[in-house]
């Protein structure tokens, strides 16, 4: 593991990352920056294709996909392309740095800097990847090395988590074809291959089986009765078809879900319901907006697209990879206060933001979306006293328009 850099430390090795480096002085990219970056492009593996930990034929495989992979590129480097797959890439970490969570085959980072491996080892032949873990990422838990041994003493394999990146050669892929849809079928992909992953408990590395089929194994809940799956069922159907109304009726379809949680708030299928509940917090939103004649139109396609971004991301939270903040949202000055800066999420204030240490120049990430753990230093009280949080670490995960 490295110190933690400071914030001009990261903007100044950012800026050196433009320029070509030989692979064994590349310098090491915090994953939190690999996170916020969008895709350049999209591209598909032309025929079965290795992944490997650097730009160089003499790199070792962190990933062999199939012809037709998709692959998100986001840079390229003498005929070589830096890539993410839909399913991230196989690497190693070693335990020591790794807890186990309250999700079978889901382990925590614990330490900042954490290095991922192409081999488990730490020998000059095993050249860690560019990105590193830090404090609270999430991995799935794919094997251990050596599982005689206590898991902090072993080498454990994991998926790496969303912005983690590989090389591939240019050679072997080829463009994207006409007229698809590339983010819709990079959402696809990705629910594809995670639910498809066989994951081990981190402690006994004996199997947790597939993210889908781990929870039920681990609480085992009572079936729903007849009635309250019949609820379910209704509830699923109505917010189906307001979906593709013309006019939907949300109310109506947030009351139903409502219901459901009322007569089964542990029934089988209460965490659902109380995303689909946010969700539709998110169509409200958009309704709003769109019927908004009075609003500039400017104003009101910046805000509609903010809040269907926000639906999307809603889609991703039943990953057990997703909860990894305390807050996060849009970054705003408050004019009314002085130096008082708060996080704006689906159309209301929901976290004061200091940070005491230092570490981050909270006027820097203004208008940025951000995601932040620290130190509750006020719990939430009412709409106009949100909790306030002492940022130890922020995560970008949308930069602001035109930056």
């Amino acid at each position: 593991m490295t110190p933690s850099l400071t914030l001009s430390t990261v903007l100044g090795l950012l800026a050196l990352s433009s320029l070509p480096l030989a692979p064994q002085a590349a310098a090491f990219e915090p994953a939190a920056r690999a996170q916020d970056a969008r895709p350049e492009r999209y591209v598909r593996t032309a025929s079965s294709a290795k992944v490997l930990n650097l730009a160089d034929e003499k790199g070792l495989p962190i990933g062999e996909f199939p012809a037709g992979t998709l692959l998100a590129v986001h840079g390229e480097r003498a005929g070589w392309l830096s890539v993410e797959p839909p399913q991230g890439l196989t690497v190693w970490v070693y335990g020591e740095f790794l807890r186990a969570t309250s999700s079978p085959g889901v382990a925590e980072v614990r330490g900042d800097g954490v290095r991922m491996r192409p081999k488990p080892a730490s020998t000059k032949d095993s050249f860690p990847l560019e990105q590193q873990l830090h404090n609270g990422d999430r991995v799935r838990v794919l094997g251990r090395n050596d599982p005689a041994k206590a898991a902090n003493e072993d080498w454990v394999r994991v998926m790496t988590p969303p912005g983690v990146r590989g090389w591939i050669r240019a050679a072997d892929t080829k463009p994207l074809e006409s007229g698809v849809d590339a983010r819709s079928a990079w959402m696809d992909a990705v629910k594809v291959s995670v639910a498809s992953l066989a994951l081990v408990d981190l402690k006994s590395g004996a199997s947790a089986g597939t993210p889908a089929a781990a929870p039920a194994a681990a609480a085992a809940p009572k079936a729903d009765s007849a009635s309250a799956q019949g609820a379910w069922e209704a509830a699923e159907r109505a917010y189906e078809s307001a979906k593709v109304a013309p006019v939907a009726d949300w109310a109506a379809v947030r009351a139903q879900f409502q219901r459901y949680l009322d007569s089964n708030p542990s029934g089988a299928q209460a965490g659902t319901a109380k995303l689909r509940l946010e969700q539709i917090g998110y169509h409200e939103e958009i309704a709003r907006l769109k019927s908004a004649a009075a609003m500039q139109e400017s104003q009101r396609q910046k805000l509609l697209r903010e809040a269907q971004a926000q639906l999307e991301e809603a889609s991703l939270a039943q990953d057990p990879l997703w909860g990894r903040f305390q807050a996060r949202g849009w970054l705003r000055r408050d004019e009314s206060v002085p130096g008082r800066y708060v996080l704006q999420w689906a159309g209301r204030t929901a976290a004061e933001v200091t940070c005491g240490s230092g570490r981050y120049d909270l006027k820097l990430y203004e208008g940025a979306e951000i995601g932040i753990q620290g130190a509750l230093t006020r719990a939430a009280g009412s709409v106009d006293r949100p909790m306030r949080i002492d940022a130890t670490r922020i995560e970008v995960i949308s930069a602001p328009t035109g930056r």
